[in-house]
């Protein structure tokens, strides 16, 4: 039902940046992408169409509400080069209980929400993008816990013009530039310098926007979890940024976990997930896409087993696995098929033009009678066996043990 009202009118190219960000195959770019904007921006798209169409199908609950104008927001606030004062004064001012911002401030490696909760505003803040030295160390996933600090600060300051409009310009500026002292770092001949493929530190938001609120707020205890984020470092040419998962796509499931819940988060990625699967399938993805897409979705409904998936995300998921796999299983059909048909159609346009079976059956040896005639005639006799004596001396005299 979901499946048939889900469309995105997105191009191919986008679509391989949302398959790569979201279900991170084995198979990656390896250096960055240059059309990161757009494939953010695509994401947001789907990101979007699947929250509405949840809402609809699946949730009467009223905190999706809530969810579609964080992802609305999003939007927004990507769409534009900059998140300009005004548009960030305005998404503030209309906030209400329980409804959230998010924003990825991408110069300054940053995650920032804002949640207004009765006549609080909560500032969360953390790293968009772990450190690359800390991923490529990494045996397996990092595992880092979400959100940071935590301050809120009273409504009626929030919203007192003069409050909001400095923390607007802030933001704006933070969002519109890189500072170097931020900027990742490196060793190279032992000296520490400026690093372009190192995250940058994200201080000028965790540290110098919480520092500031903490003088007009109070620290607060929220709901935190820990996250396994799987990341890469890629690159096949030192002159070219590495390829990194998107930060954009951090930011974005932090704030929908804060939002939703755990278990409310799990079920909305597991329908997205599936959203994205069907669309990739009608746009003809690669096979071995398709494969691994398909095995990561049923990985994850597998993993909520123990938990209450609500059955028609259940079926919805289902119907997406089965559907894939069977596509994927009829192109393995036609394509064992056209093989053998190509095979034994070049074997008899062969056969056909002058070959004779006849003769590539019948070796002719006209030169070995001789030398099978001289065979019989050869003496074979039996190799006489000596009885193997030892010649080394034994280390230990065996009558003094």
């Amino acid at each position: 039902m979901a499946q048939l009202q889900f469309r995105a009118a997105i191009e191919h190219e986008s679509l391989e940046f949302v398959i790569n960000h979201v279900f991170l195959p084995p198979q990656l770019p390896q250096n960055t992408e240059e059309y990161i904007g757009g494939g953010d921006n695509a994401l947001l798209q789907l990101l979007h169409q699947s929250s509405d169409s949840y809402a609809r199908n699946f949730s009467k609950n009223s905190v999706w509400s809530a969810v579609n104008k964080l992802v609305e927001q999003f939007c927004i606030f990507e769409n534009n080069t900059s998140v300009s004062a005004h548009l960030f004064a305005t998404a503030v001012k209309v906030l209400k209980d329980r409804d959230a911002i998010g924003i990825h401030i991408k110069s300054q490696n940053a995650g920032l929400i804002l949640r207004r909760i009765e006549n609080s505003l909560i500032f969360t803040s953390f790293e968009a993008s772990p450190t690359s030295s800390a991923v490529t160390e990494a045996i397996e996933k990092l595992l880092i816990s979400y959100p940071g600090p935590a301050i809120a600060v009273a409504w009626e300051t929030v919203v007192d013009p003069t409050f909001l409009s400095r923390l607007s310009k802030f933001v704006e500026m933070m969002k519109r530039h890189q500072i170097s002292a931020a900027s990742g770092r490196g060793q190279k001949a032992g000296e520490t310098l400026q690093e372009e493929r190192e995250s940058t530190h994200p201080m000028f938001v965790s540290e110098l926007l919480t520092g500031i609120l903490r003088g007009v707020g109070q620290e607060v205890d929220v709901e935190r979890f820990m996250k396994r984020i799987g990341d890469e470092v890629l690159w096949d040419n030192a002159t070219i940024l590495p390829w990194r998962r998107s930060s954009l796509w951090l930011v974005v499931r932090v704030a929908l976990w804060v939002v939703l819940g755990q278990d409310d988060y799990k079920f909305f990625m597991i329908f997205f997930m599936a959203q994205v699967l069907v669309l990739s399938t009608q746009r003809g993805v690669k096979a071995d896409r398709l494969f691994v897409m398909n095995a990561k979705l049923a990985r994850g409904v597998y993993k909520l087993r123990d938990q209450q998936i609500p059955d028609l995300i259940l079926i919805d998921a289902e119907r997406a696995v089965e559907n894939t796999y069977k596509q994927l299983n009829d192109e393995w059909l036609q394509t064992h098929c056209s093989i053998r048909q190509d095979l034994w159609g070049s074997w008899w346009t062969d056969f056909s033009s002058g070959t004779s079976f006849m003769k590539d059956t019948v070796i002719t040896m006209r030169n070995s009678r001789e030398y099978v005639k001289g065979l019989r005639h050869i003496n074979c006799s039996r190799p006489e066996r000596e009885a193997f004596t030892p010649r080394e001396v034994r280390r230990i005299d065996m009558m003094d043990v």
